[in-house]
């Protein structure tokens, strides 16, 4: 098992707590990386889908814009040809651990977003941390690593990680 930490930053609390309200319709969401030919990552939109009872007509979806400089803090320089394919949770346990965590430097929480790869297996972790070290966390099967056979599969593969 080898686990890549790929970026460190800060975030403002509300923002993150609003964020993943904004996207909890499914239990987690992409983070895809808003970048610039010349500056690089400006920011971050997630995203979600979610069929509507097994309609293959009609999706429910959802995304979120987070901004480095408004929303965001303290973020490295990353080569944007790196970011991976990353998940993030969105179930309502996980937004209200968050909503708890008592925020570092006045108003912001540490975030660290790293990758599992075991085998053949991807999983996207993330490690929100606030005041005195507490702390919430998630980690997340990639989809890919289950050969998408089904979204219900995928959905029973995400609630065995929360148990």
């Amino acid at each position: 098992m080898v686990e890549t930490r790929i970026v460190e930053f800060r975030i403002l609390k509300n923002a993150l707590v609003n964020c993943l309200t904004h996207l909890s319709i499914s239990d987690k969401a992409v983070v895809a990386a808003i970048t610039h030919p010349e500056e690089g990552i400006l920011g971050f939109s997630l995203n979600n889908a979610l069929n509507n009872a097994g309609d293959s007509e009609c999706k429910l979806s959802a995304s979120y814009v987070l901004i480095i400089g408004k929303e965001i803090t303290d973020f490295p320089e990353i080569d944007p040809e790196n970011w991976p394919v990353f998940y993030i949770c969105c179930t309502e346990k996980f937004i209200i651990s968050v909503s708890t965590l008592p925020p570092r430097y006045d108003k912001f929480l540490d975030v660290v977003l790293y990758q599992i790869t075991d085998n053949n297996t991807t999983k996207s972790g993330t490690a929100i941390y606030g005041e005195h070290n507490s702390h919430a966390g998630s980690i997340i099967l990639n989809p890919s690593s289950l050969g998408i056979e089904s979204e219900k599969k995928i959905d029973d593969a995400q609630l065995a990680l929360y148990r």
